[in-house]
């Protein structure tokens, strides 16, 4: 069962592995915030102050020409 102690032990953990963290930093969501791993992810960028961008996993990797997707900023 996860606890808010894990995901803040999470989230404090890899603060400390990766400390150049900060508010020019943007991280692309892709898993649904149900996943655990995505709530740890988030939950460390809210941390830091990163923004959090929210992609679709079926453009994710669309590399045509003049592509912009749907990026929110």
């Amino acid at each position: 069962m996860m606890t808010r102690g894990n995901i803040l032990s999470t989230c404090s953990s890899v603060m400390t592995i990766v400390p150049a963290l900060g508010s020019k930093d943007v991280y692309m969501a892709y898993l649904p915030l149900a996943h655990v791993l995505e709530l740890a992810a988030e939950t460390v960028m809210a941390a830091a102050g990163c923004a959090v961008g929210y992609g679709s996993t079926l453009t994710l990797t669309d590399i045509k020409q003049d592509k912009e997707g749907n990026k929110r900023f």
